[in-house]
């Protein structure tokens, strides 16, 4: 019975990874059309005017730290470092524990990457995460890794990580 529990683990957090690499291809419109998001999330990951045609893009007030609006950094929350090593400064809405997204920036205050933490129970229990939010911007590649817990996700989970940087500026985050 324990095999078959992996089993049906493995394949939902394998659905899960195709559909959080199948959404990185669209926009964040087409992922979620039904306006699933409460509006500080839509603001905080959405450019407030869009680019004229055949203009330049208005930069969104996420690409830079700090995010703004209801955003705070994980270390001002729990006790945690200001800067994760290879990983980067952490911004949350709070409302949106354990899963996210996380907003990732390097030390210049520049967006790097969006992070989810799925709790493992909620893999197993085969919970649906549909309309995560996906900012704007080319996903250069994607990490997952499991976590046993920490100060304000302390279940084990996984964190799914979407870069926008490339695994050796990545790996740099220091």
């Amino acid at each position: 019975m324990s095999y078959m529990k992996n089993k049906i683990s493995n394949l939902v957090m394998t659905l899960a990874v195709i559909t959080i690499l199948f959404a990185c291809k669209k926009s964040f419109l087409e992922v979620a059309p039904n306006g699933a998001l409460d509006e500080a999330t839509r603001r905080a990951l959405l450019p407030s005017e869009r680019p004229p045609e055949g203009g330049e893009a208005i930069p969104a007030r996420w690409l830079k730290a700090p995010p703004g609006d209801e955003y705070k950094k994980m270390g001002s929350l729990y006790q945690l470092p200001e800067f994760f090593s290879g990983l980067g400064m952490l911004y949350v809405q709070p409302e949106t524990m354990p899963v996210g997204p996380y907003l990732a920036y390097d030390r210049q205050g520049n967006l790097a990457s969006t992070v989810y933490m799925i709790p493992l129970k909620d893999f197993r229990a085969g919970k649906a995460f549909s309309n995560l939010v996906l900012p704007h911007g080319k996903v250069d590649h994607v990490d997952i890794y499991y976590n046993n817990g920490h100060p304000g996700v302390p279940d084990p989970h996984y964190h799914v990580v979407l870069w926008y940087i490339s695994p050796k500026q990545a790996a740099a985050l220091e």
